[in-house]
């Protein structure tokens, strides 16, 4: 469990975290997304009951790793909220050295047959998905929505209330509804109006830090915004450079299958909706 890795590693943890780190920064990718990290880890008696709680928590396990990276720590923050999420890529035991070399043999033993028995069970469960394809059934456009202090841009008209805005954060771009192959000419048009003219006269988006645009839990997309977003991005709003899409990782899987998303990648931020 601990090995001195040298100087500022004052827990002797810094091999295992950068183990995990490592491996958590493989199974982000798409091709290895189903992989398993099992490790087998040898602990000093002194040390086993606090570690043997740790791994059943990964907020306890991952709580002091951090890194210069927003998204790997956004990464991080998920493995550690998220326990479904983590026992899916890891699968960790800890076995004390003061139980003797029998007793570890049989613990590693007893390890090595669940980890068969585990990919037993997934190679069952993980049948073929079928390929998304575009949504193109009727459907109302998805508003756009943009909260200021004063009030709320809709669609290109202004409201001092909106009782169906007030879940937005202000100075974000809210693609609220149906944003697929069917409305996304409509959601454009609000969405470059928006933009273009500003909310409101006075107001300018190039004078934001960021421009984001945010896609919610509840909004509905299909595989070809992210083609969409991609030619806004690099044709209509060329000249702004600091557009972000910011969306939940469900809609993110969904981005994950087309052609554009590698395109879109670096531009988005995962939400917590």
């Amino acid at each position: 469990m601990k090995i001195n890795s040298g100087t500022d590693d004052n827990d002797s943890l810094r091999v295992l975290k950068t183990i995990l780190l490592s491996f958590a920064l493989i199974t982000h990718s798409e091709s290895f997304r189903d992989v398993i990290c099992s490790l087998f880890i040898l602990s000093e008696p002194s040390d086993y009951l606090k570690f043997n709680s740790e791994v059943k928590d990964p907020k306890l396990l991952f709580g002091n790793i951090k890194t210069g990276d927003n998204k790997v720590n956004q990464l991080i923050d998920r493995l550690k909220t998220d326990a479904g999420l983590f026992n899916r890529n890891f699968n960790i035991f800890i076995s004390s050295t003061g139980n003797g070399g029998q007793q570890i043999t049989s613990e590693l033993k007893t390890f090595y047959s669940m980890i068969k028995a585990r990919e037993k069970l997934r190679s069952k469960l993980n049948k073929p998905a079928a390929a998304l394809t575009p949504e193109n059934s009727s459907a109302a456009p998805a508003d756009i929505i943009f909260r200021m202090d004063n009030g709320y841009y809709l669609n290109g008209e202004f409201f001092e209330k909106c009782d169906y805005c007030r879940a937005v954060t202000s100075e974000e771009i809210y693609i609220i509804g149906n944003f697929t192959s069917f409305t996304r000419v409509e959601v454009i048009e609000r969405l470059l109006k928006l933009i273009k003219s500003g909310p409101t006269r006075d107001y300018s988006f190039r004078k934001n830090p960021d421009i984001i645009i945010h896609i919610p839990e509840e909004s509905t997309i299909d595989v070809t915004i992210p083609v969409t977003l991609a030619q806004l991005m690099s044709k209509e709003f060329s000249d702004f450079r600091n557009m972000k899409i910011k969306t939940t990782m469900k809609h993110t899987k969904t981005m994950e299958q087309s052609k554009g998303y590698s395109m879109i990648q670096r531009s988005i931020i995962l939400s917590n909706d």
